[in-house]
């Protein structure tokens, strides 16, 4: 008779990948000393193996500190590599780096951007890892992917940047000629051809995030109205264009549905720079696809988990400090996971297939999935919120679709820019509208600060609302 499977091997490897998580955050307060834990892990593994006909508790046991000890060990071995900071700090730094992004002009005046591949030449030769933020002068412009001389005191920084230099004196070495850059500032300039200021900025925002060149005030009013996520870092955006074009296609052509959805990834990739949210985005949503084209059941936090245990082993310090690392899986966890339970909860069987329910409940659910880092990185609540999601969400992805073309139009000409860019114009300044609107009710915006733990005890909460609604659904649909 054959034994009963206890544990899935789907569940067993959701628990190992959040396991490989949790080793890279350890890694960042208590560093592993040597790999003799991964060989420890490897040996449960394989006696756990030769057991296995009579238990497999052993090998469960083995799998799952085999992969907490690859995640503490990788980030034990990158921590090492961050260091190298700590000797620079204070200290007048000559470095090469390459542009991660076109540089926009700070308070100051000067030029400003992050920038990587980092390598040290005063006062002493090395390689750094991570990212550095740049503000100086010396060079007319710098785009995504020069490479520069940079020269000055370098500083630790928060967030995705390790250190800073203020005040720096630029060097253009080489400037980047690649076609894809090239043609993503096309595509900037297209929509600056298509549409006026502030909209090209906002169109650009919901495109990619960027808010460095979104006015100050409009700024503010998106965040005092809860919309500020709209133009985050965190690429969820783009899963839900995705899965829009996925329902209407899926219809007529699985097939056609799997080729559009791709061709649309393609797309903004090269025409936004593939900006780390916009891959993160891209790929969970191609891994979605080709699950849902193959006719398989995916399981979307597996799904979420593979994506992030490969970006964070790929560089740790997202997991120790890239905020919008987080955004973004919390967003996709809002669309891919608390969406679809809340609009099989609460959305009718028929209103389910339809574009704006759809739409509605994903990015709400990305909204609330956001809420506690926002709350404990900002420290500021919309009360208008609500109102302000209900009568913009269901448009951004028609705004964002309607930007791009508006954009691809613009780099033809500004006649046939002007022209095609007349739906994304109407979209987005009724979404500005609407946020400058609701920005001068009184009270709308109230600070809210809480702590780390409090941001837990949040999450935790969704989490467990979560898994209620998923036992609800699974005990009413018998899977």
């Amino acid at each position: 008779m054959k034994q009963k499977r206890i544990i899935r091997r789907t569940t067993l490897l959701t628990v190992a990948l959040a396991l490989i998580l949790v080793g890279l955050g350890l890694a960042r307060r208590v560093e592993l000393g040597g790999s003799w834990w991964i060989i420890v892990g490897a040996a449960l593994v394989i006696s756990g193996y030769a057991l296995r006909r009579k238990t497999k508790i052993v090998l469960w046991v083995g799998i799952m500190l085999l992969a907490l000890c690859v995640g503490w060990w990788r980030g034990s071995q990158y921590m090492g590599k961050v260091a190298a900071y700590d000797a620079l700090y204070g200290k007048n730094t000559v470095m090469e780096v390459t542009a991660l992004e076109d540089a926009v002009y700070s308070e100051r005046g000067q030029l400003s951007f992050s920038a990587s591949s980092i390598v040290v030449s005063e006062p002493a030769a090395q390689r750094l890892v991570g990212q550095v933020s740049v503000e100086g002068r010396g060079v007319p412009m710098v785009y995504r992917g020069d490479r520069l001389r940079v020269e000055g005191k370098l500083y630790p920084r928060r967030g995705a940047n390790q250190a800073g230099i203020n005040f720096a004196i630029i060097e253009t070495l080489q400037h980047n000629i690649s076609a894809i850059d090239t043609l993503r500032r096309e595509f900037a300039t297209g929509i600056q051809n298509s549409l006026p200021e502030p909209l090209a900025s906002f169109g650009m925002g919901l495109l990619i995030g960027q808010r460095a060149t979104l006015d100050k005030q409009i700024t503010e009013q998106l965040t005092t109205t809860g919309l500020i996520h709209i133009v985050a870092v965190s690429g969820y955006n783009l899963t839900v264009i995705v899965g829009m074009s996925q329902r209407l296609f899926a219809k007529r052509s699985r097939y056609q549905s799997l080729v559009f959805s791709l061709g649309l990834i393609g797309v903004f990739l090269l025409m936004t720079g593939s900006s780390p949210s916009i891959v993160r985005a891209a790929i969970v949503s191609v891994m979605s696809l080709i699950a849902w084209y193959f006719g398989r059941q995916y399981r979307p936090l597996l799904l979420l988990l593979i994506a992030a245990a490969l970006t964070a082993m790929a560089s740790p310090l997202m997991v120790w400090s890239n905020i919008g690392w987080y955004l973004s899986f919390t967003a996709f966890f809002g669309v891919l996971v608390v969406g679809p339970l809340i609009k099989r909860r609460y959305v009718s069987s028929k209103a389910q297939e339809r574009i704006i329910p759809s739409v509605l409940s994903e990015t709400i659910s990305a909204q609330i999935c956001t809420l506690p880092i926002l709350l404990f990185v900002f420290g500021r609540l919309s009360v208008v919120s609500v109102v302000a999601n209900l009568l913009v969400v269901p448009l951004v992805p028609f705004a964002m679709l309607a930007s791009l073309v508006a954009g691809i139009g613009g780099m033809i000409g500004p006649v046939i820019g002007s022209i095609v860019g007349l739906p994304a114009r109407l979209l987005l300044d009724y979404i500005l509208d609407v946020a400058a609107l609701l920005s001068r009710v009184p009270k709308a915006s109230i600070e809210v600060t809480i702590t780390a733990a409090e941001m837990i005890y949040m999450y935790g909460l969704i989490l467990f609302m979560s898994f209620v609604l998923w036992h609800k659904q699974r005990a009413h649909t018998g899977r």
